[in-house]
């Protein structure tokens, strides 16, 4: 080994040994420890004894801190503090604090990551992680959400900061704005898996009004050349003029687009002791959907008299008295969706009747296509007679259909006032059903 090797060895050795140094093993990413020389024993332990009984003290959770794994929650103490402008001597905004974690172990404060705490959540924006004996940073308050849906409907509120923007002298916009808005908003939240799919032109929903995103920054970097390390998103705002399918009452733009429907069927008469599965199907923004690994779909099954009948975890259900039940079925992953099925449990007998065989929603929205089968049971069986269709009522321009076999197929177009009437007929016995054509 030759002396610069063996020098090189000995200085860390003694870094490691030092009773001066710092030797606390700390949260930072490999390559980025903090230097800690300046910082003695004496220094450490004034902070372990009296940083817990300052003033201003909180418990917080905070993410990032694990860096494996960054969206991870963990509970900390923290001290906040108001941020000072350094030219002018003042308290900037209530909104902007200066935090400090109170465990030595954490040294590193990646940008982007949220902290709660007070009632409110904050956003890291200013860390500062070069030769600190502590994690510390400055963070922003976030003053409103950005709401949207996931897969399931439910609805996503990601935190974020916003501020009124000066005016953009060289913009087009100019007068428009200057005499409604003052300015751009300027708005400053996390990038994560929501929003990632937020791109220029993008519409959010804020108050009563609807806003475009501009001048999407979604690409600021921890690490350089780290793509997986970014974590902050920055944009601005200009208003527009909301559309009649914006929900402003959950504040989510085009929310009323959305339409995640379940159709249950079965037969309107059951027999006592004669179980049978209902039929389901689940139907997102008009299109037939599975579940999926990605998307998982379990359903919940409820009954509404279980004197009457009960159902199982699969949709089976079992009649067990004369009378009348609702079978209720539901997703586990937005309880919201529902749809029920009714029908009457009569004692066995021979019977000569007709009955719908497929799941029939109550109602369908425009530019969907449904499949509809109806069935002739004479004595109780299901026989192959032919069905033939009448459909009546709803304006004549809001659908088509086509018959296949015994297969109704149904195509909307525009809602209609006047409900769908569906009826089934064979050898004398018909059906009736009704379906409603909304709007998208």
């Amino acid at each position: 080994m030759d002396i610069s090797n063996r020098l090189s060895k000995n200085i860390k050795n003694g870094k490691l040994t030092s009773s001066r140094l710092n030797p606390v093993v700390t949260n930072a990413p490999t390559g980025t420890t903090p230097i800690h020389s300046k910082y003695n024993d004496e220094t450490a332990a004034y902070y372990d004894t009296y940083a817990p009984y300052a003033d201003n003290v909180f418990d917080a959770e905070m993410q990032g801190l694990d860096y494996s794994d960054f969206y991870k929650w963990t509970k900390v103490r923290i001290r906040s503090s108001n941020v000072i402008n350094p030219s002018t001597g003042e308290n900037l905004s209530i909104a902007w604090q200066s935090i400090l974690i109170l465990d030595r172990t954490v040294d590193f404060v990646p940008i982007g990551a949220y902290v709660r705490y007070n009632n409110a959540t904050w956003i890291v924006y200013n860390p500062d992680n070069i030769a600190s004996p502590t994690g510390n940073t400055i963070v922003i308050r976030c003053n409103t959400t950005y709401n949207t849906l996931d897969y399931y409907g439910n609805i996503v509120k990601t935190p974020m900061f916003f501020a009124k923007g000066t005016v953009l002298a060289s913009s087009p916009y100019y007068m428009e704005l200057s005499a409604t808005l003052d300015g751009y908003q300027h708005v400053i939240m996390q990038l994560n898996d929501v929003t990632e799919k937020i791109t220029n032109n993008t519409r959010i929903i804020l108050g009563k009004s609807a806003f475009g995103m501009y001048g999407v920054s979604d690409f600021p970097e921890e690490f350089t050349g780290d793509l997986d390390s970014c974590h902050i998103f920055r944009a601005d705002l200009r208003l527009q003029e909301t559309v009649e399918a914006d929900d402003l009452v959950n504040r989510v733009a085009d929310g009323k687009y959305f339409s995640f429907v379940l159709d249950v069927g079965g037969s309107n008469v059951m027999y006592i002791n004669e179980a049978q599965m209902l039929a389901v199907s689940a139907r997102r923004n008009g299109e037939t959907v599975m579940s999926t690994e990605e998307n998982p779909i379990t359903y919940v099954w409820t009954s509404s008299d279980e004197s009457v009948a009960t159902v199982d975890e699969y949709g089976v259900v079992t009649p067990v008295s004369i009378g009348y039940c609702q079978i209720t079925c539901s997703i586990q992953q937005n309880p919201n969706i529902t749809s029920a099925f009714g029908f009457n449990v009569v004692e066995r007998e021979a019977q000569t009747y007709i009955d719908f065989i497929t799941p029939i929603p109550d109602e369908i929205r425009s530019f969907e296509t449904l499949n509809i089968e109806a069935a002739y049971y004479e004595d109780g069986q299901q026989t192959q007679d032919a069905i033939e269709y009448t459909l009546s009522r709803a304006n004549e321009n809001s659908y088509s259909y086509a018959v296949n076999g015994n297969v109704l197929t149904i195509q909307t177009y525009q809602p209609s006032d006047a409900p769908l009437e569906i009826t089934a007929s064979c050898n004398g016995y018909s059906t009736v059903k009704n379906i409603r054509i909304t709007g998208r």
